[in-house]
């Protein structure tokens, strides 16, 4: 195991690096440590939000690993220069900025792991020159309680499942194509779904795509790893792009099930990630002039969003591709995901268009396949293990409630989080410990959190699959007050997603009839919109606020009511 000593010194460049001893883990639980597979090449995320301007950020690796890339992204978009330089031969990096660094910036850092499995210890530390001095033979000073730290687990590949086939391009020679004859038509007065599972490590990629390229043509779908590693999804018309965004990246060599929802009837337009809504607008889908094919691994011609060369072929795997002509419910998708349809499209033949499984090479959707396009075996299993999560808040505690159709004898780690990304691991229970609660088949288990803060918390089941892989449920979010002395009349919740590319819905809730303002303001103190006014009755609230029309940047929400003022600040990243 490499881990960081608690106390550091480094003597380089005739400089003094001092690392501040971490914080203590967290008395509620645990924090789950990113997983990722040995010998490979994997991004680790992190997102910098220094409150004073700093010059720098010190990276630190374990030796073993070889660093091959690091990107600073101001609002996880705008790329930062910076001068890059190895401290030692220990792992450490410094990255200087030309320019003091402000506001929130997304960095990414690309390693190449080594073939020996353990947990290890990475970390970012932000840093000012002593005495404003922008010189590298002088001290470099650390800002003591930024420091952050982050566990890294990496195990052997599992075991592919034979039977399950996914899609590989990374060695295509083109993008696999769909019959523009056999696809459905996307958009305007038509609801659909498409969804799919994906795994990739890699950034500025198409993933699958309607467009062309051609600013003349519209186009309806277009999914994109961008360069920050979280996915985006475009839909357009001549001179205008309309976007959706995840807040976490998923460019992280795990497997993710990803499905964007659009309900012509509402013109509601709204993208999910493992089950979970992570943004929406409203506002028509575009359809192209006539029938289009659909490419997987790059655009119709090969090109990459504003780029004018062409743009490599998603270097990822895609399973199970399906395209509804209806809007599917959060329900349905969360049913389904995991159920592999090769017995069930029949019954579902009348919604269902395009199902592609990646398990025969035959299937009439596809129009050729390009040189080098493979179909390789996945540990991506779709048995049904968990599902149902259901949640029953009393106020104190919560009960959680799911169904196990396995016989595995991997313990189920249950997991809460604050802000529905990122997740802690609050117990681990084997099927005995969880407690049955019925003699149904398949069962069903519960298990009862009475360690709750917070006024909103989120929830999921995670378990080993026997062949390696990973079984996730849905995640499930809850409402909950906080002790009943601690209650204002009423209070500010947040927003979520945040950050946000074009639409976030922001939450608060009322314990008594109370007249309440709710307004977003930005930086210089300028309103940006008001959102509600007047008197609003008890329960919980939640307003959506689109900032399809704002730059990116950091906003505030301002709750006002008779008790005073509530503040929260929300991020766009565009």
């Amino acid at each position: 195991m490499s881990q960081f000593h608690s106390f550091i010194l480094l003597l380089a460049l005739g400089g003094i690096v001092v690392f501040a001893r971490p914080s203590p883990a967290t008395a509620q639980g645990r924090t789950e440590p990113t997983v990722r597979t040995s010998g490979t090449t994997v991004n680790l995320f992190e997102t910098l939000d220094p409150a004073t301007p700093i010059d720098g950020v010190i990276v630190q690796l374990p030796p073993e690993w070889t660093l091959r890339e690091v990107r600073l992204l101001r609002y996880g978009t705008e790329p930062v220069d910076f001068r890059q330089r190895p401290y030692d031969d220990t792992g450490t990096y410094l990255l200087a900025m030309d320019r003091a660094l402000t506001g929130p910036h997304e960095a990414v850092v690309r390693v190449q792991l080594p073939a020996r499995t353990g947990t290890f210890e990475w970390g970012l530390t932000p840093f000012t020159w002593e005495k404003g001095v922008r010189d590298t033979t002088r001290q470099i000073q650390i800002r003591r309680g930024v420091e952050n730290r982050k566990r890294l687990e990496v195990t052997s590949a599992p075991s592919p499942n034979q039977e399950n086939q996914a899609l590989d391009l990374s060695e295509a020679s083109a993008p696999l194509l769909l019959r523009a004859d056999q696809l459905p038509q996307l958009g305007q007065v038509s609801s659909f779904t498409i969804e799919f599972w994906m795994q990739t490590n890699g950034l500025d990629e198409i993933i699958l795509s309607t467009w062309n390229g051609n600013e003349s043509v519209a186009y309806p779908a277009e999914f994109v790893v961008d360069r920050s590693g979280r996915l985006r999804f475009y839909s357009g018309q001549p001179g205008q792009h309309q976007a959706l965004r995840s807040g976490r990246p998923v460019a992280d060599g795990r497997w993710h099930h990803v499905a964007t929802v659009y309900d012509a009837e509402r013109s509601r337009l709204r993208l999910f990630v493992d089950g979970a809504v992570v943004d929406s607008l409203r506002g028509r889908v575009p359809v192209s002039p006539g029938p289009v094919p659909l490419a997987l691994g790059a655009r119709l011609n090969g090109a990459f969003p504003s780029e004018s060369t062409r743009a490599p072929l998603f270097s990822g795997r895609l399973d199970e591709l399906r395209i509804w002509r209806q809007a599917r419910s959060v329900r349905s998708l969360t049913q389904l995901k995991s159920r592999p349809l090769r017995t069930a499209a029949d019954e579902l033949s009348d919604v269902l268009s395009v199902r592609l499984g990646f398990e025969e090479s035959d299937n009439p959707v596809i129009q050729s396949w390009p040189e080098g396009a493979r179909r390789v075996p996945t540990a991506l299993s779709f048995d049904t293990g968990l599902r149902n999560l259901q949640a029953d808040p009393d106020g104190r505690s919560v009960t959680l409630r799911w169904v196990a159709e396995t016989s595995s004898e991997q313990p189920f780690l249950v997991q809460r989080s604050d802000d529905g990304t990122a997740f802690t691991t609050i117990a681990e229970l084997s099927a005995s410990e969880a407690k049955r609660s019925s003699s149904t088949e398949p069962p069903e288990f519960s298990y009862t959190d009475e360690g709750i803060s917070g006024q909103v918390v989120y929830y999921r089941i995670r378990q080993q699959s026997p062949d390696g892989g990973e079984r996730t449920t849905g995640t499930i979010k809850i409402g909950l007050g906080a002790a009943e002395e601690e209650k204002e009349a009423v209070t500010l919740i947040g927003n979520f997603p945040n950050p946000f590319s074009e639409s976030t819905t922001i939450a608060y809730e009322v314990r008594s009839a109370e007249s309440i303002s709710l307004s977003v303001w930005d930086l210089k103190g300028h309103l940006v919109a008001e959102l509600a006014s007047g008197t609003e009755q008890p329960g919980y609230h939640e307003v959506n606020f689109s900032a399809q029309d704002l730059t990116s940047g950091t906003y505030f929400v301002r709750l006002e009511t008779s008790g005073g003022i509530q503040s929260h600040r929300m991020v766009v990243l565009k």
